[in-house]
């Protein structure tokens, strides 16, 4: 398997996964207009659960992530789901001691229920005891009861996908394919490699996060990222993958950053860009750069040697304020190293926070904060272009980052708006709406696959 993995991999087509090729730009697509549960729906598929990670569309196949642990892949043509597969801790360890472990995961509820109800028995004859009741011997046989139970639930813990909050939960991190496999990243830190018909090739686990990020303690939402033939991993630590094996080719100092490292390849070097302002060599992890940026929730991005970090900083302090700026800079090899020339940095005209990863698109850098307030920055000098509230019928907040689609941009509310903006005027042209939601949509084609909360909806003309 292996060796086929790597033959494989030698082959593959360029990588497709976080905001599709990882720049957000779609100039090629040519969707509908304008959609609905009316309009233009083609298919939509019933999910077992909900999930942030976006959808990525490989070799006939749209896949996207269910909570808490499971890779999902339908068929893009009619929307029926070719196969499934969970990537639960458990999953990770050796056949013999998983098949061990599975049953007494399945008993895990009813054990912490009757723990529960020991716990109330024992109350119950210690109270009996103070009136003067003889429960010595009760009491010993429900606190042994209750050291048993809790050894094997304490021998379960690592093992057990806990219940996850309803905004981030386990797989906010979107799967990345190169067209003839798939790997999913997991904030239980469970990563795993399938084929594109099912079969898992390896999975593994990297531990139980600390959950110290920037700006607010949570679980890690990094998307996986392919280059070079390096799989990057911002999961506590920022790891470079084999692909065919999972194991470490390098690790690279703490990652606490919710955003996903931006790639890219730069006089023939891959380089990995990081939140919190590195630059390193993809291909060994030896850092290039660093004190480039300092973002809280959003990634770099590039866009040929140009490299932006822009969005809610810690630059300036702290909250309430919400700093928020731009820092540009161009990037040259010299030598065996690199070198970044300062551009331009500039403070954004508002200081909201910003969740989502901004777009560059030719002259202009777009950034949206989570309060919708659109802003638009010149790439030659960071001067404003323009800037506006995006409105729409109810409350809602943007996560999603924008997207280049054909001449527009498209921003994607967490209430399911997706709104299509005119690239000149800022101009509203069409809002379509199917589910809410916080991953990106994706543009294949005529075709647009959403994520909702409950569906992944297929749209063309």
């Amino acid at each position: 398997m292996i060796l086929a993995l790597l033959a494989a991999l030698a082959l593959a087509a360029s990588p497709v996964g976080w905001r599709g090729d990882g720049s957000g730009r779609f100039p090629d697509a040519t969707p509908p207009a304008q959609w609905s549960r009316t309009a233009g729906l083609l298919w939509q598929t019933d999910l077992a659960s909900w999930s942030n990670a976006a959808p990525i569309a490989t070799g006939g196949l749209v896949c996207t992530l269910t909570e808490p642990s499971t890779v999902t892949c339908m068929d893009a043509g009619t929307g029926a789901v070719r196969w499934q597969g969970t990537n639960e801790v458990v999953d990770t360890l050796p056949e013999a001691q998983a098949a061990g472990l599975r049953g007494k995961l399945g008993r895990a509820e009813a054990l912490e229920e009757e723990h529960r109800e020991l716990q109330r028995s024992y109350s119950e004859a210690r109270r009996a005891a103070r009136g003067g009741g003889d429960v010595v011997a009760e009491l010993e046989r429900i606190a042994a009861r209750m050291t048993e139970l809790r050894s094997v639930l304490n021998e379960l813990a690592p093992y057990r996908t806990a219940q996850a909050d309803r905004v981030i939960g386990w797989s906010s991190p979107t799967p990345v394919t190169d067209g003839t496999h798939l790997w999913a990243v997991f904030s239980t830190g469970v990563v795993s490699c399938w084929t594109l018909d099912g079969k898992k090739v390896w999975s593994r686990w990297l531990g139980a996060s600390k959950g110290a990020l920037k700006g607010y303690d949570g679980v890690p939402t990094a998307s996986p990222r392919l280059v070079a033939g390096t799989l990057v991993v911002g999961f506590d630590t920022l790891r470079g993958l084999d692909p065919a094996t999972g194991l470490d080719r390098w690790t690279a100092g703490p990652y606490a950053d919710f955003g996903t490292p931006e790639v890219t390849v730069l006089d023939g070097r891959p380089l990995v860009l990081t939140p919190d302002g590195r630059v390193l060599d993809a291909r060994d992890g030896r850092v290039l750069l660093e004190g480039l940026g300092d973002l809280w929730y959003s990634g770099p991005v590039v866009q040929g040697d140009r490299a932006y970090w822009g969005g809610t900083t810690s630059d300036e302090g702290r909250p309430p304020a919400w700093p928020t700026a731009v820092k540009a800079w161009r990037l040259r090899t010299q030598g065996d190293g690199l070198a970044a020339d300062p551009l331009w940095t500039v403070q954004l005209p508002v200081r909201h926070r910003f969740y989502s990863t901004p777009l560059a698109d030719g002259d202009r850098l777009v950034l949206v904060s989570r309060e919708r307030h659109l802003v638009v920055l010149d790439t030659a000098d960071g001067s404003l272009v323009g800037q506006r509230e995006l409105e729409v019928d109810v409350p809602a907040e943007v996560w999603a980052s924008p997207q280049r689609v054909g001449p527009d941009w498209m921003v994607m509310t967490d209430q399911g708006h997706v709104l299509r903006l005119d690239r000149a005027t800022l101009a509203t042209k069409t809002v379509s709406r199917l589910e809410r939601g916080l991953g990106n949509p994706l543009f294949v084609g005529g075709r647009v696959y959403v994520r909702g909360r409950e569906h992944l909806f297929a749209v063309g003309r």
